[in-house]
């Protein structure tokens, strides 16, 4: 068993908030926010800084890990394995083109203290940074895409389960990082 981290391929497009309040709406805590969702309208960004034109892939850049921004085709895919682990919510770039957003309601009790190396806040005990991550294998070993529930605004992690969907459907531009593996004795 692997649990990865994800990232946009290098050179993908991008999809930004055009708005302070924007930006915040997509700051995802492991809460629901469908009800009374509203679409929101996301800069497209076609060029890097050095001025080289970026690719379209199934899933736009702009995340930082802690969401999955999908096109239609990656949605129709995933959409089976992602539905009892958050909600998909509608976004769109601003030329109309029709995005999703994976917004991880799935927390859970999963990191291993003991083996992690984990820095914490002093005044809350979150969690800050994981340089070494350690998973307590009976709280992953089902799951497909999570959010650990000490630290539900950090990064999402995935599975060889959401690898393999991803690959499976011909899906580009998300890299995985694997950051864990249980080895068998």
């Amino acid at each position: 068993m692997k649990i990865y981290k994800t990232s946009s391929s290098e050179g993908s497009e991008w999809l930004l908030a055009l708005s302070k309040g924007d930006q915040e709406r997509l700051r995802f805590d492991g809460t629901k926010r469908s009800d009374g969702w509203e679409r929101i309208k996301l800069k497209r960004l076609t060029v890097d800084n050095a001025g080289r034109k970026r690719h379209r892939t199934d899933f736009p850049g702009g995340t930082s890990g802690t969401k999955i921004f999908l096109s239609a085709k990656a949605k129709d895919a995933l959409e089976p394995l992602l539905a009892n682990h958050g909600e998909l919510l509608p976004i769109e770039a601003e030329d109309g083109e029709p995005y999703w957003i994976f917004n991880v309601t799935n927390l859970v009790n999963a990191l291993d203290s003991e083996k992690s190396e984990v820095l914490r806040s002093k005044d809350t005990g979150r969690v800050l940074m994981i340089n070494k991550h350690a998973f307590k294998p009976d709280q992953v070993e089902d799951q497909v895409v999570f959010k650990l529930s000490d630290a539900p605004l950090g990064p999402l992690f995935v599975t060889e389960t959401f690898v393999r969907g991803v690959r499976d459907s011909g899906l580009l531009g998300l890299e995985f990082t694997p950051v864990w593996e249980l080895r068998s004795n």
